[in-house]
């Protein structure tokens, strides 16, 4: 969840995308912590698109990173959550 309004004042009309970062707090497997999400924001007209990234450390929310098959590969404990929302007004 966004932890704090975001100002977008700063994202021009035109389309041209801003860089922002949005405070959030993160749950996983029942933890939750501040974290910060990475986003990229174009306005165009009424319609906001957002476009980020939270990088994730599976042990601060106790969760084991998986162990594949016969360890034949290794899964690192960072992961990245990426996501696109599209907003307009109603």
């Amino acid at each position: 969840t966004v932890s704090a309004p975001v100002d977008l004042t700063s994202v021009p009309d035109d389309g041209r995308a801003v860089e922002v970062e949005v405070p959030i707090h993160l749950t996983l497997h029942g933890v939750s912590r501040p974290a910060s999400a990475h986003t990229t924001i174009a306005r165009n007209g009424d319609r906001v698109s957002v476009a980020g990234a939270i990088p994730v450390r599976f042990y601060d929310y106790n969760v084991s990173p998986p162990k594949p098959f016969a360890s034949l590969l290794a899964v690192q404990p960072v992961a990245t959550i990426e996501f696109l929302v599209h907003l307009a007004k109603a």
